[in-house]
């Protein structure tokens, strides 16, 4: 213990370090796997990032998927596929249903 209060570089870089896997921890979009969708009238990357970006601003799901996809600035096409970063447990999207039954 004393020679941490003789080394405060120390106890800083220590800190320093617990601070940063923190931030790493919180900002973790979780697993990214990729989609090819068809996207339809009225589609946009806005409302299809509410679907499928689960953690993952906006701003940064749109980016990857005009990364993904070659695209020079937010236009899409409908009836054109999409390559779109699926995060975390949004395989079935937000708009998705499903149906509960018992099984006899």
């Amino acid at each position: 213990m004393n020679w941490l209060k003789k080394n405060p570089h120390i106890s800083i870089l220590l800190g320093a370090c617990l601070l940063f896997t923190g931030y790493l921890y919180i900002t973790d979009p979780g697993e990214v796997t990729y989609k090819e969708i068809q996207v339809e009238h009225g589609d946009s990357l806005w409302s299809l990032a509410e679907q499928y970006r689960g953690k993952m601003s906006k701003e940064d799901w749109i980016k990857l998927v005009k990364t993904e996809n070659e695209l020079p600035d937010v236009q899409i096409i409908a009836g054109k596929p999409l390559v779109i970063p699926v995060v975390g447990n949004q395989a079935n999207p937000i708009n998705s249903i499903e149906i509960a039954r018992n099984e006899p």
